[in-house]
């Protein structure tokens, strides 16, 4: 989360040793989802995707239903990034699935993190409106402030650009208040969507000051995508 993935990697592949040694599958399921994570930030995808499949075998044969649902959702970024739209959503499913059966609305938010976006690129917005809508009232319950300022973020602005500019700009300003008062490491993402907003409503003092906020806190990140 510090953006230092290169050491997150070498810790993760040195607990993942260490739990082989000792035959903790557990513990080996738990340091694998993390690499997929880090392996992810790093775009190795081929890692990524071998780890997240060891532990998603692991938690299945140990009984952890949440952090199965966990590395099928990690898993689906993977196969989005690659561009495998109907294998995300099937993983990202699969995920939020598990979640609605063992009633854990983190694992239903995340689930429906990716299928979102496959709705979106496939442009079935209505679809994708759905998705983030349901995953939006998940993360509130289950404190996912990621979940919540994330998609929430591409949630409005997505009303925004499909004709309901009102309701888009409010969903906006509510997730940009929540990121900066409760969630700053994610104040990014719903700034860049508001500035985007508010640059096709014309309103371009406003959408300067707050994109320049937005891409400052993105160096100092260094998050070169935001």
């Amino acid at each position: 989360w510090r953006g230092d993935e290169d050491v997150g990697v070498t810790a993760g592949l040195e607990s993942a040793a260490i739990a082989r040694e000792i035959g903790d599958d557990e513990q080996l399921a738990f340091t694998l989802n993390s690499l997929g994570q880090a392996y992810r930030e790093l775009n190795k995808l081929d890692d990524a995707e071998r780890v997240l499949t060891e532990s998603i075998a692991l938690f299945r044969k140990v009984g952890n239903r949440p952090l199965e649902a966990d590395s099928l959702s990690t898993l689906a970024f993977i196969h989005m990034y690659r561009g495998d739209l109907d294998k995300a959503a099937a993983s990202g499913m699969e995920g939020h699935r598990i979640g609605v059966e063992i009633g854990n609305e983190w694992a239903q938010a995340y689930g429906l993190f990716t299928p979102g976006y496959v709705h979106y690129e496939k442009g079935d917005w209505g679809a994708a409106l759905d998705a983030w809508e349901a995953m939006v009232g998940h993360a509130a319950t289950a404190g996912f402030f990621a979940g919540q300022t994330g998609p929430g973020s591409d949630l409005g602005y997505l009303y925004v650009i499909s004709g309901d500019e009102e309701r888009g700009l409010a969903r906006l300003e509510t997730v940009t208040e929540l990121a900066l008062t409760k969630f700053k490491d994610w104040r990014t993402w719903p700034m860049a969507q508001l500035g985007r907003a508010l640059v096709l409503r014309g309103d371009l003092a406003r959408a300067r000051t707050i994109l320049d906020e937005a891409a400052q806190h993105g160096r100092v990140r260094g998050n070169l995508y935001m």
